[in-house]
C-alpha cells in the first residue's frame, strides 16, 4: 500500500458498507455473518475490517520547482 494508513472502523463506516455487503449476500450468497466470523467466532465489524485513509507522501510534498524531489519512505500504522 502506497501512501495510506490504517484507522479505526467507526459505526458510521459500518453503516456505509453494510448495505453493499448485504447486496453481495443477495447476489452471491456470501453471508455477512460469515464475513464477520473469524476462527469460528462471530466478531464485531471493527474487529474484522480496517479502514485505510490516504496520507500525504513526503516525497511528493517536498518536490521543488524544478521537478526534483527527495526519496522518503512513508510508514504505515497497523492495528
Amino acid at each position: 500500500m502506497n501512501g495510506g494508513e490504517f484507522t479505526e472502523l467507526t459505526p458510521q463506516d459500518w453503516d456505509l458498507i453494510r448495505p453493499y455487503l448485504e447486496e453481495n449476500e443477495r447476489l452471491f450468497g456470501i453471508r455477512v455473518d460469515e464475513l464477520l466470523t473469524v476462527d469460528g467466532q462471530r466478531r464485531m465489524p471493527e474487529r474484522v475490517y480496517r479502514k485505510v485513509r490516504p496520507v500525504q507522501l513526503r516525497a511528493l510534498a517536498s518536490s521543488t520547482a524544478n521537478g526534483s524531489h527527495e526519496d522518503k519512505t512513508v510508514g504505515v500504522t497497523v492495528k
